[in-house]
């Protein structure tokens, strides 16, 4: 007989009430699989965990031994129990921490968890979906599965304006292609939405539409037809004639003016830095700037005291250190704030006679210069009629292309 035969022939069926000699090992393989299994992020949770434990235990430990030894219980340094103190402070919170950023940790290599995150995404609305998980992760992981990413995202867009469902849909393109998904998702083009340019641009003028939109998007998008896109550039260049004709216009009739004014200008302009000049020199400036930097170094003063005393001295002689800093702030601010309160109000005061000053200036320029300032302002009113009415002729056109259309 061959040893393979015998030792066939040797084993028995093994009873389930037996103990099994191979028990140990078999444990050993369950973990070792269940470790091999463990996915990326899974083994991140875990161990920030388990750092956070230390972290916590050893943070605790340092504070119970800075209390026992401000206590008396232990013989420590002073130094060294104020060291140990904000050490373990500082460990408690970066455990605490790391727990709490472990919990908000989303395993996406674990089919279970993308199971139950795609059954919560039938109700949540696309925009909680795309804070919660972004759009590159959504995409990837299939949250939410295609069908519902469909409905999701067209109730988004019908929502929008188009040229902010124009920005949203390059995103989602983008963070699509970037995406490592296999499953095939159907993103609708801004085309779809094309109705809206109707409902968005009626009654508003030429200038308006064009100040509001981006034509090269509303082109490459083919939201607009080329008929009326090439309408609307040609309008805007008779746009761009009529503002500058117009704007040209108002310049040579402010310069005319300005040439028939020279000494009425010189005057007025000289009255108002007269009184600019009053003003800036009151005495209420400078008093003001010396009383905040003094205040800003008494107060300095009373925080460097105060924080000097805390670093030799332990509880509860800290608190009482720092109600006192405290109260001499407070002090010091009820000390400053009448003399504040008096430079305020002359500075009010001396900004009111410079205002009066001012207006007083502008109306003898104005009753000086009357003669020349009735033919500029007549001459404005013309310039802004003719534009105002090459503007409605440009609208005009505008409104009658889209009749036919």
């Amino acid at each position: 007989m061959s040893l393979t035969a015998t030792v066939n022939a040797s084993q028995k069926p093994i009873d389930s009430k037996q103990t099994n000699p191979l028990q140990e090992s078999s444990s050993w393989d369950t973990l070792h699989k269940a470790f091999t299994s463990c996915t990326t992020t899974k083994a991140n949770i875990i161990f920030q965990r388990i750092a956070a434990t230390f972290l916590t235990l050893g943070g605790a430990g340092g504070i119970i031994l800075a209390g026992l030894a401000i206590g008396g219980v232990i013989a420590c340094p002073p130094v060294a129990a104020v060291l140990a103190a904000i050490i373990g402070v500082g460990m408690l919170a970066g455990g605490i921490a790391l727990a709490a950023n472990s919990c908000h940790i989303v395993d996406y290599q674990n089919p279970e968890v993308i199971a139950k995150l795609r059954q919560k995404a039938l109700t949540k609305p696309l925009d909680a979906l795309i804070e919660e998980h972004g759009l590159e992760k959504m995409f990837t992981y299939g949250i939410p599965l295609p069908e519902e990413f469909a409905r999701l995202y067209k109730e988004k867009m019908d929502t929008l304006t188009l040229t902010t469902l124009i920005i949203f849909y390059e995103q989602v393109r983008s963070a699509h292609a970037r995406s490592h998904t296999t499953l095939a998702y159907t993103i609708a083009e801004p085309k779809e939405w094309k109705h809206k340019w109707q409902e968005e641009t009626d009654g508003k003028s030429v200038k308006n539409i064009l100040l509001s939109y981006d034509f090269s998007l509303l082109g490459k998008y083919e939201i607009l037809p080329p008929e009326e896109l090439s309408l609307l550039k040609t309008l805007a260049a008779k746009i761009a004639t009529s503002d500058h004709r117009y704007n040209v216009w108002c310049e040579e009739i402010r310069d005319t003016f300005n040439r028939q004014t020279p000494e009425e200008r010189y005057t007025r302009d000289a009255s108002l830095d007269r009184a600019n000049s009053r003003y800036n020199a009151h005495r209420a400036h400078t008093d003001l700037r010396l009383l905040e930097t003094q205040l800003h170094i008494e107060r300095e003063r009373i925080i460097d005291r105060a924080d000097m005393k805390s670093s030799v001295q332990f509880a509860p002689d800290i608190d009482s250190i720092q109600y006192q800093k405290r109260e001499a702030l407070r002090l010091l601010e009820i000390e400053v704030q009448s003399r504040r309160a008096s430079l305020q109000d002359a500075l009010s005061a001396a900004r009111s006679i410079r205002d009066r000053e001012k207006r007083l200036a502008h109306r003898i320029f104005e009753g000086s210069t009357k003669t020349f300032a009735e033919p500029r302002d007549r001459d404005l009113r013309s310039a802004e009629g003719t534009h105002n009415r090459e503007l409605s002729e440009i609208n005009q056109e505008y409104r009658t292309f889209r009749t036919r259309a």
